[in-house]
């Protein structure tokens, strides 16, 4: 999809997913899975060249400056 996008000149920008019911101390049971989803997008990111919104590290880094 993202090859189709490009050849019709769109300009792509792919975004994590930032939280889901997120809990303090990291002890969201979906934490792992948003982690893996957010590595599939920074991969297809980095593959195609297109730019990226990382909500889920942003999240991260303000938890951690919570904590």
């Amino acid at each position: 999809m993202i090859e189709t996008l490009e050849s019709k000149a769109v300009k792509v920008i792919l975004c994590t997913s930032s939280v889901i019911g997120e809990k303090k101390n990291f002890v969201n049971p979906q934490d792992g899975d948003l982690n893996k989803y957010a590595q599939i997008v920074r991969y297809l990111t980095s593959k195609y060249k297109c730019d990226l919104i990382d909500l889920r590290k942003a999240m991260w880094i303000m938890r951690i400056r919570i904590m």
